[in-house]
C-alpha cells in the first residue's frame, strides 16, 4: 500500500500561518516599491512631455524652413486658438499674415493637450513669460533672444525637472533643472 508523503491523515496546501507570512512579505515588498514606482510614473511623464515639446519645436523650426513662412507655437486651451497657459496644451500654426494669432489662412499644423499629472511649463525670454515661440522662415527664432522652458513636477527633490533652451538659431536643448515651486 502506497502512502502519500504528507503522511497519513495530512492534507497538502498552506496553514494559516504560513498564509499570514506570506501576506506579510508581500505587505512589505509593495510598501518598499509603491513610492518607486510613482517616481518612475513621474519621470516617464516629464520626459514624454519633455520630448513632445522638443519634437514640437523641430516641427515648427523644419516648416518654418520648407514653406519660408513663419510658424508659431503657442499655449492652447481649445487646439484652435492662442490663448491659456502652456501647460493647457499648445498648438504649432503656420503665420501666413503674420499677425502672431490663428486667423483665416493659417494652417494649425499640431495641437498638443494640456500636461498631464498636474506638471507646469512654463516659457521665458530673458526671465520674463512668453505667450508664443516664433520661428522665423529663416528657422530662426524670433525676438531676437533665447527662449527656456521649463517643465516641473511637484516634487521637491533635486532634478525634478526639465529645462528647454532654444538658443537664438532656433536649436532646442534639453537638460534636468531644479525646479522651485
Amino acid at each position: 500500500m502506497d502512502q502519500s508523503s504528507t503522511g497519513p491523515g495530512r492534507t497538502s496546501g498552506f496553514t494559516l500561518f504560513e498564509l499570514m507570512i506570506a501576506v506579510a512579505i508581500v505587505g512589505i515588498l509593495l510598501a518598499i516599491a509603491a513610492p518607486n514606482f510613482r517616481d518612475a510614473m513621474m519621470n516617464v511623464r516629464l520626459s514624454a512631455q519633455t520630448n513632445d515639446l522638443m519634437t514640437d519645436l523641430a516641427l515648427a523650426r523644419s516648416e518654418s524652413l520648407k514653406r519660408n513662412l513663419p510658424v508659431l507655437l503657442c499655449p492652447s486651451t481649445d487646439a484652435e486658438t492662442c490663448g491659456g497657459n502652456w501647460k493647457d496644451g499648445w498648438i504649432v500654426f503656420v503665420d501666413a499674415d503674420n499677425d502672431t494669432s490663428v486667423s483665416k489662412g493659417d494652417t494649425v499644423m499640431k495641437a498638443r493637450p494640456a500636461a498631464e499629472g498636474g506638471n507646469s511649463i512654463i516659457a521665458t525670454r530673458a526671465a520674463n513669460p512668453i505667450n508664443s515661440v516664433s520661428y522665423r522662415p529663416t528657422g530662426l527664432i524670433g525676438g531676437g533672444a533665447e527662449v527656456e522652458f521649463n517643465i516641473c513636477d511637484s516634487r521637491t527633490t533635486p532634478r525634478n525637472g526639465r529645462n528647454i533652451k532654444i538658443t537664438v538659431t532656433g536649436r532646442p536643448q534639453a537638460k534636468p533643472t531644479d525646479c522651485t515651486l
